[in-house]
C-alpha cells in the first residue's frame, strides 16, 4: 500500500506497474491455481508425455481435492533433496584428507555443474515449450 501510495503522489508513470504486480502477488498465493499448474506441470513430464526430460526429473502431482486457497497438497517423492545432498558432501570433503579432498572436490563440482545445467534446461523447456513453469 505505501508503495502503491508514492507511486501515485509522485511518480504516477509507474503506477500501472505496481498494480500488475500486485495483481500477480495475489493470484501467486492462490493455491488451487498453483495446484492447477502443478498437475499440468506434472503431467508433462510424465514417463509417457515425449517430454526429453521425463527420466531425469520428477515433480509431484497435487491433491487437488486436499488443497484450498491457502494450502497445496502434494504426493510425498521419497529422496534427498539437492540441499541436502550438498550438505552431506560437504561433510565428506570436510573430514577427508587433503588429497580426498581436492579429487571428491573435482568431482563434486562436475557434478554440481550438471545438476544446475538440468534445473536451468528444465526451467526452459517449462518455460518456452510448455509455457507453464513451476519455480519450486
Amino acid at each position: 500500500a505505501n508503495t502503491k501510495l508514492f507511486c501515485w503522489l509522485l511518480q504516477r508513470e509507474h503506477l500501472a506497474y505496481i498494480e500488475e504486480l500486485e495483481r500477480q502477488f495475489f493470484t501467486e498465493f492462490d493455491f488451487r491455481r498453483e495446484a492447477t499448474d502443478l498437475a499440468e506441470i506434472s503431467s508433462n513430464f510424465a514417463p509417457s508425455s515425449g517430454n526429453p526430460f521425463a527420466g531425469k526429473v520428477r515433480v509431484p502431482r497435487p491433491e487437488v481435492e486436499l488443497s484450498s486457497r491457502n494450502v497445496v497438497v502434494m504426493e510425498y517423492l521419497p529422496g534427498e533433496t539437492l540441499l541436502s545432498y550438498g550438505l552431506r558432501m560437504r561433510d565428506e570433503i570436510e573430514r577427508s584428507s587433503m588429497l580426498w579432498r581436492w579429487w571428491r572436490g573435482f568431482w563434486l563440482l562436475r557434478e554440481l555443474r550438471s545438476h544446475v545445467s538440468l534445473l536451468l534446461d528444465v526451467q526452459g523447456y517449462q518455460i518456452f515449450v510448455n509455457g507453464v513453469f513451476n519455480g519450486d
